[in-house]
């Protein structure tokens, strides 16, 4: 009765600390992933990053948008825990499909130059809208040109390494508390064999 006693209690306390665990890895998670949104807003908007603009049917940078590429890139060597995801966006003139090819030749473009000024190309990530988000409603040529366009945008202020070291001793924790429940589960069932 006493050694069924000692391996229920141990198997509970091992399943209240999974649901401990989970709970606090859950809930971490969430709070992190909001702090990480509201700082990357926050950073995004006193930042300022530069948009840069393109000429009709090219993905070839101007010195214009060279000029606010370069501005971009001492902004994020400033911030090195910075990860950026470069829009590429076209004007609605052209069928879609082009317009999507386009916008990531656009954003291809702008991430390579960026590269080529030192920025880390692990924090810069691209995707095209092609012709889906106009910033300028319109058929004329101001509101065209200034859709076709690349925008940067803050998608990620990177852990510190403390950050991560506790992530992982987490995890280990967990895999261990894992183990030693499977360990509980296989020892009651053998208990209960040899009882019949």
């Amino acid at each position: 009765m006493k050694s069924n006693l000692s391996v229920f209690g141990r198997s509970a306390v091992v399943v209240l600390a999974l649901s401990f665990l989970s709970l606090t890895a859950c809930s971490s998670k969430k709070v992190r992933s909001d702090a990480d949104m509201s700082a990357a807003n926050a950073i995004e908007q006193s930042l300022n990053m530069e948009v840069s603009y393109f000429e009709l049917d090219s993905h070839l940078l101007t010195e214009k948008g060279k000029e606010l590429l370069r501005k971009n890139a001492e902004v994020l060597k400033k911030h090195p825990a910075l990860g950026v995801q470069i829009e590429g966006h076209c004007d609605s003139q052209g069928a879609s499909e082009y317009n999507m090819a386009l916008g990531d030749m656009r954003a291809q473009a702008a991430k390579a130059y960026l590269v080529s000024l030192g920025v880390a190309p692990e924090r810069l990530s691209t995707v095209s809208f092609g012709e889906e988000k106009l910033a300028v409603h319109g058929d004329t040529e101001d509101a065209h040109s200034k859709n076709r366009r690349s925008v940067f945008v803050v998608t990620d202020v990177a852990r510190s390494p403390a950050e991560e070291a506790k992530k992982e001793v987490k995890q280990e924790l967990k895999q261990e508390i894992k183990k030693e429940a499977q360990k509980e589960v296989k020892l009651e069932g053998k208990q209960e064999i040899s009882k019949k």
